[in-house]
């Protein structure tokens, strides 16, 4: 990882809206030290796969398997 995209981005405008996909080899985290969500993106960074970037509250809620709050 010396070099080279650090995030490859895909976005499309359709009638329904914003379409979009992305990947980051550095996992989720970026993290060296987190583990398993370091390299959890790095298979579909090496074959030029990308996956699904959500941006719609409503599905965000209905496919979300976690949520964390912060407040001031």
């Amino acid at each position: 990882f010396a070099s080279g995209a650090a995030r490859r981005f895909v976005g499309e405008m359709t009638d329904l809206g914003p379409v979009m996909a992305q990947v980051i080899p550095g996992g989720q985290s970026g993290v060296v030290t987190s583990g398993p969500l370091y390299v959890n993106q790095l298979f579909s960074w090496l074959v030029n796969s990308y996956l699904p970037l959500f941006i719609d509250i409503n599905l965000i809620d209905q496919i979300a398997v976690e949520r964390e709050m912060f407040e001031p």
